[in-house]
């Protein structure tokens, strides 16, 4: 919003405006016997808006008061006027990653002259957005990303490192802070020929946390499982000073644990089974509107085509197929699509078509039987990847994500137990319930078993002892667990505050778990965290007078997140800032781009960019206006009745 247009000022400017034009309207209607006309004034095509104005009189051979023309009057713009307004242009191509040429297409420059006649001659220009404007409004983000950093108490970081597709010779590392449930980006490093070492790593996000002053805040390091990322996360524990640890994302495991199931050779059939379906159904435009009528027929839905990077949409595309059996048998048993077979001149199209009409169309069932299985099996799966890569995941999030995929992981592994037993009651056909005993004995629970303790590290597991989310879980966590989290979570207190916080903070871990009433913990304190939406870090920062380093500690552990989901969003806005159509753009000027597109919206969405003030003012501008344009309306009225 322009803020000019909240002041006495402007409003000031408008009347002055207003009065002159009255002026020359009386003048013009004296010097023509009473007769009037509009001729080279600004007048209005429309009804009036705010700081209109008109004189009396009838228009010339028209018959009609000079008030029913109202004149649009603009106050007067200062230089700083104008670049305020071209900086709103400016925000506005590189927050929606539009083209810079846009400022000279025909059409966007009417919209703006239209809105902002006052623009004419004085549209910022393709060069200036691409130089100055771009280091001006680069800066002022800077300021609120570095801003909103120095709020926070904690904070976590996460980098990754990637290959540009249309330029082989850029190699980078983006380096990102997660604080809050909010990510920022901070910066693009491009590395050219250096290795990515883990030492190398390390020492590139050293230097860019050192820019943003957060090198004391830093506790965590969040990223893949790559040999080089684990190393800098060790690197990384000697450069700072409040490190608590690295994370390997959760996301990626819980992902390859997916992955572990498709390599049995009967999932993997299943799996390319409901590909076939969705992708000749997606792929082919009268079976797909054949399908689309039946949907609409039965209630039906679309189906989902699973995804080349993200394995999980594997399990959505699945899902989809089988929540739409009916409609597709409907489909393939329709007129329309023996119509369609007949109509196939090429022999291969019409095998196809064939095909895919016995695939769904099988009296047996075993198609969406087995898919229903898999579906089964892997949902939770999917759910867990959902969980712990929501913004306001935590570690705890994913501990306890882990635990409940290995309790899934056992039942399906009991091959002569209740879950077999489980599908004979529903009438689950012979040949799944043969798919289901072989996947149980394939060794996918070995598999997982041994990605679930790479998971739950003691940074991991301190983190759920601590987030009275799942307090009440604390009694049937597995005791070797209870035991080096305890142990983590002490000797994190220690380096952090020292010896003798190392022991307070023991006493009221003990006190946390047993006798929580001795640090002011009350149940409904513990209940508004799991029912009433109560953030973990506001629980404890609650009760810190009576137990401060345990406080301290927790509130550290609960600031993390569970994965590096953070890198994979600035990949995804790469791809959209630095696409092909851009490929010749510098590595400065991606970088600014980069770091406005994705910051802005990461902090308009956190609200770190709102101002409270200025929108109640322009709401009280806008209500101005109104009785603007009601007082105006009833000044004609008058003029009309006294006529």
């Amino acid at each position: 919003m322009c803020q000019k247009f909240l002041t006495s000022e402007a409003a000031q400017k408008v009347a002055e405006s207003n009065q002159e034009v009255a002026a020359k309207l009386k003048a013009l209607k004296e010097k023509r016997g009473g007769q009037t006309t509009l001729t080279g004034l600004p007048v209005g095509a429309g009804g009036s808006g705010a700081g209109s104005n008109a004189s009396s009189g009838s228009a010339t051979g028209a018959g009609r008061s000079a008030s029913a023309f109202p004149v649009k009057v603009y106050p007067k713009y200062s230089a700083a006027d104008i670049e305020e307004h071209n900086e709103a242009i400016a925000i506005f191509l590189y927050g929606c990653n539009q083209p810079l040429s846009l400022v000279e297409h025909p059409d966007f420059q009417q919209m703006v002259f239209t809105l902002a006649p006052h623009m004419k001659g004085k549209l910022i220009g393709r060069k200036a957005l691409a130089t100055t404007m771009l280091d001006k409004v680069y800066g002022k983000t800077q300021s609120k990303v570095e801003g909103f950093l120095q709020e926070q108490k904690y904070v976590a970081t996460s980098t990754d490192a990637w290959s540009s597709s249309h330029n082989a010779g850029a190699h980078v590392l983006n380096v990102n802070a997660i604080a809050n449930g909010t990510s920022v980006f901070l910066d693009m490093v491009f590395t050219g020929a250096d290795s990515h070492t883990g030492n190398y790593i390390a020492t590139q996000v050293e230097s860019v946390l050192g820019k943003f002053n957060i090198l004391d805040k830093t506790v965590a390091f969040v990223t893949d499982w790559g040999s080089n990322m684990v190393k800098a996360g060790e690197c990384l524990q000697e450069m700072l000073p409040h490190y608590a640890g690295s994370v390997n994302c959760l996301q990626h495991l819980i992902s390859n644990g997916l992955k572990d199931f498709a390599k049995n050779e009967s999932v993997a059939s299943i799996m390319a089974k409901g590909k076939e379906v969705v992708q000749y159904l997606t792929g082919r435009t009268i079976p797909r509107a054949i399908y689309d009528e039946k949907k609409q027929q039965l209630g039906g839905t679309a189906l989902v085509k699973a995804g080349t990077t993200r394995f999980g949409s594997n399990v959505l595309s699945m899902e989809s197929v089988e929540r739409n059996e009916k409609v597709l048998r409907a489909t393939v048993s329709s007129d329309k699509f023996d119509s369609f077979i007949q109509s196939q001149s090429k022999a291969t199209d019409k095998e196809a078509a064939i095909k895919f009409k016995g695939l769904i169309n099988d009296t047996s069932s075993v198609l969406f039987s087995d898919i229903k299985w898999a579906v089964d099996t892997l949902a939770p799966f999917q759910s867990a990847i959902k969980e712990v890569e929501g913004d306001t995941a935590k570690l705890s999030d994913g501990y306890y994500a882990v635990q409940a995929l290995t309790k899934h992981v056992e039942k399906i592994s009991a091959a002569q137990g209740s879950y077999l037993n489980m599908m004979q009651d529903n009438d689950t056909p012979a040949q799944t319930l043969a798919l289901a005993f072989d996947f149980a004995t394939s060794g996918f629970a070995e598999a997982w078993d041994t990605r679930a303790k790479q998971a739950t590290t003691d940074l991991v597991v301190a983190a759920a002892i601590v987030d009275p989310r799942y307090k009440d879980k604390l009694s049937s966590m597995p005791a070797a667990d209870l035991v080096r989290g305890e142990a983590f979570i002490e000797q994190l207190a220690g380096r952090m505050m020292g010896q003798q916080a190392q022991t307070k903070a023991k006493g009221q871990l003990m006190n946390y778990k047993s006798r929580p009433r001795e640090i002011g913990i009350t149940p409904a304190a513990v209940a508004a965290t799991q029912t009433a939406g109560v953030a973990p870090e506001t629980f404890w920062t609650d009760i810190s007078h009576s137990c401060a380093e345990l406080s301290e500690v927790a509130r550290m552990l609960l600031s993390i997140p569970p994965t590096s989901a953070t890198s994979e969003r600035v990949f995804s806005a790469v791809s959209q800032v630095w696409d092909t159509g851009r490929s010749r753009m510098t590595s400065a000027r991606v970088r600014k781009l980069l770091f406005i597109y994705f910051n802005r919206k990461a902090l308009i969405r956190d609200g770190a960019v709102r101002d409270a003030e200025d929108f109640a003012a322009y709401v009280k501008w806008l209500d101005s206006l109104n009785d603007e344009e009601e007082q105006e309306k009833q000044q004609q009225q008058q003029q009309q009745e006294q006529q």
